[in-house]
């Protein structure tokens, strides 16, 4: 009886040390995925505050840029269903 009750504690014991190991390697994979690129973009919020926010945030958008004038009519109300 002796030698299963140890062999049960070596068996916890090993589990708890694998689940710490696995633990400090998730946290250091963590800190690298979360690591800042440097480059801040200025947006507004819907509230109309002022954010700065990492650049690898943002998600990569593809298609066609709105222009300056089209924003600006867009703005003033003068838009053709285009959002």
């Amino acid at each position: 009886m002796k030698k299963k009750e140890t062999n049960k504690r070596r068996e916890f014991l090993a589990l708890g040390l694998w689940a710490g190991a696995g633990a400090l390697a998730g946290h250091g994979l963590g800190k690298i995925i979360r690591e800042e690129s440097g480059e801040k973009v200025k947006l507004i919020t819907a509230n109309g505050e002022l954010v700065e926010v990492d650049a690898k945030r943002l998600p990569v958008k593809k298609g066609k840029l709105v222009s300056n004038e089209e924003l600006k009519k867009w703005m003033e109300g003068e838009n053709d269903g285009m959002l």
